[in-house]
Parts: structure tokens; C-alpha cells; sequence
């Protein structure tokens, strides 16, 4: 601001010099200025001071003189001895302005009375149940149960097929968490829940079989011919498991109508809303087989994803 007030110190000499006549100083359009000091010329103001507007616009009252600029009010004008009318203005405010508009109060409002609720879930996920891993067996009654195998008419061992009766999904953590926003009338809620991925897995204690003389002992997966039952069957000597993964999650959005109000007791609260689910399993199994480890391992496996 020193420098502004140098340069229209320097013109005004300028001026009183190099012009020999004096010419009143005059005020904006529709001012009333009163009796004047004679000034050298008149000046134009044109440089930024924080607050401070050197050009008043018309109509808006009558020009204050000789008050000093701090004492000046929002909306008052001063017009100094050489004719320069300073008008005082908001400053910048930025975004973090303090004036409330109805839009600012309902947003506040909104925000203030807005809740987040967190919450600890322990979920049990029903057994898939007695679930055999594999096909029906052409002559076996329940596969689940050893029954005789033979090779080229030999009898060498029994062979089960593995079944999902042991699996099971108990104390699965999960989180959830919900936003509740008032509106008119309503509120609106929103949430995420989330389980923890947990698993089961069904093995073969008997495997590796014992070795000839002795007959062997097998896991295995039967499956049809053609589509029609037989007494086909892919047998595990050395290894087996199966291994059962679950997880899920999900979100929705509610609107719930008339909600209630601290005491007043039991409310109906109709409620109009979305939720989504997703559900995915997952069902690996593995088995090896090495005839009795008089060849390499033979590894054979079998996946499968559900997604709903």
C-alpha cells in the first residue's frame, strides 16, 4: 500500500507543477460532496487495499467527510479533502465464510444430527450336509462306506468316497457399519456388513494305504459314464482332502418412515429399502495316487465356484 500511496503523491506534484490551472475535484455520479479543498487535480485511485473500495457506486448514500478509515462502517462512504471517496466493502472470506445461507443450515443440520452405528457380527453358516463327493456307485448301496475294488478281477483293497458330513462353519466374525442420515419425514440408512472367509476341510486318516501283501486302502472319486451311474472311479492311495471355503457380504440402503422419538414407546416404522447379498463357495479337492509308490505321484484335482 506504500507504494500506491507514493505513486499518487507523485502525480499529484506532478500535476500542481507541469498544470497551471486548478481544477475542483469532483465525486461519483449522484454523490452530493459539499464545499471542497481545492486539489491539484483529480486522481484516480486504482490499486487493491484489502477491504477497501476507492470507487462507490451511485445511489448509495451520501459521502461521509473527514472520518478516519478505521472507524468506518460496511456500506459507508468517505470522501477525503481531495475528493477520493472510499467506500468500505466485506473482505474475501474464502470458503470458510461465516454467513449462513438456508442451504449452509440445512446442510449443517443434516450433518449434525447425522450417526454412524459399528457393529460386531458372529454368524453360523448352515453344514452343506451329508453330501457325497462324487457320484452314486453302480452295485454300492452307500459308497460312503468301504466297499470291495478290484483290478482285472483281483480283489485289492476296499475304496470309500468321501462325503461332506464333517464339514461345518461355526463362529464366523464379521463387522457392519451404518450410516443413518435424516430427511423429511424419514431417515435414511445405509450399511456394509462383511463375514470373514472360513473354510472346512475333509481328509483321509487311512491314507497312505498299506502296501502289498496287505490289501490297500483307497479314497475315491466316482463319477458316471455317459451320464449314467456305472463303476468308475478315480482312486487315491497316498493322499486325500477336500477343502470347503464360504464368504460373504453385502450392502442396502433403507428408508425408514415416521421414525421414532426418544419415550414415545413401542412405534411402527415402515420401512422401504434395497440390499444386496453375495454368497461364494468354493470346493477344491486333491488326491494322490501312486500305486502303492512303485510309480511317480499321479495328482488329480477337482475345483468348484459358486457365486449367487
Amino acid at each position: 500500500m506504500k507504494i500506491a500511496r507514493q505513486i499518487t503523491a507523485c502525480l499529484i506534484v506532478a500535476f500542481g507543477v507541469l498544470g497551471p490551472e486548478v481544477l475542483p475535484a469532483q465525486g461519483p455520479p449522484g454523490y452530493y460532496q459539499g464545499p471542497q479543498a481545492q486539489s491539484p487535480s483529480p486522481v484516480s485511485f486504482t490499486g487493491y487495499v484489502p477491504g477497501m473500495s476507492v470507487h462507490s457506486p451511485p445511489g448509495q448514500g451520501m459521502p461521509m467527510q473527514g472520518m478516519p478509515v478505521n472507524n468506518m462502517q460496511v456500506g459507508q462512504t468517505y470522501l477525503d479533502a481531495n475528493g477520493i471517496s472510499t467506500r468500505q466493502v466485506f473482505d474475501d472470506r474464502g470458503w470458510k465464510y461465516d454467513t449462513e445461507s438456508p442451504l449452509d443450515k440445512i446442510i449443517k443440520n443434516t450433518l449434525q444430527k447425522t450417526w454412524f452405528r459399528l457393529e460386531y457380527l458372529q454368524w453360523e453358516v448352515d453344514e452343506p450336509g451329508d453330501q457325497l463327493l462324487g457320484a452314486p456307485v453302480l452295485g454300492v448301496s452307500d459308497p460312503r462306506e468301504p466297499f470291495d475294488v478290484f483290478a482285472n478281477g483281483i480283489l485289492v483293497g476296499q475304496a470309500r468316497v468321501a462325503s461332506t458330513d464333517d464339514m461345518s462353519f461355526d463362529d464366523i466374525n464379521g463387522i457392519r457399519g451404518t450410516f443413518g442420515i435424516p430427511l423429511v419425514g424419514s431417515t435414511m440408512e445405509t450399511s456394509f456388513w462383511g463375514l470373514a472367509q472360513d473354510s472346512s476341510v475333509v481328509g483321509a486318516p487311512e491314507l497312505p494305504s498299506p502296501t502289498p501283501p496287505d490289501l490297500g486302502e483307497f479314497v475315491g472319486t466316482s463319477t458316471t459314464v455317459n451320464g449314467v451311474v456305472g463303476d468308475n472311479l478315480f482312486l487315491y492311495d497316498e493322499s486325500y482332502d477336500a477343502y470347503y471355503s464360504t464368504q460373504s457380504w453385502g450392502a442396502e440402503v433403507n428408508f425408514v418412515t415416521d421414525p421414532a422419538r426418544y419415550g414415545e414407546g413401542l412405534v411402527l416404522m415402515p420401512i422401504l429399502g434395497l440390499r444386496y447379498f453375495s454368497l461364494e463357495e468354493r470346493l477344491n479337492q486333491t488326491g494322490v495316487f501312486n500305486s502303492f509308490g512303485t510309480i511317480p505321484d499321479i495328482t488329480s484335482g477337482i475345483r468348484s465356484t459358486t457365486n449367487n
